[in-house]
């Protein structure tokens, strides 16, 4: 599993913990697909899974780090 999606779900699950439905009044659910998982929406876990591809790539390009 993508470390950034792990990320992404660990930090809204403490998210919910510490303010329970917090998501449901801050994120603007009827602009989004309407797609959950669990108590998230899936946009943004898809948005942390893309943020990790993107930031796996712009890191081997500033570190100068070659895959073998």
């Amino acid at each position: 599993m993508h470390y950034s999606l792990v990320f992404s779900l660990f930090f809204l699950i403490a998210l919910e913990i510490m303010a329970p439905g917090y998501i449901a009044r801050v994120w603007n659910l009827p602009a989004l697909s309407g797609v959950m998982v669990g108590a998230f929406p899936i946009e943004e876990l898809l948005f942390g899974f893309g943020i990790g591809a993107y930031w796996s790539g712009v890191y081997e390009h500033l570190a100068w780090h070659r895959s073998s």
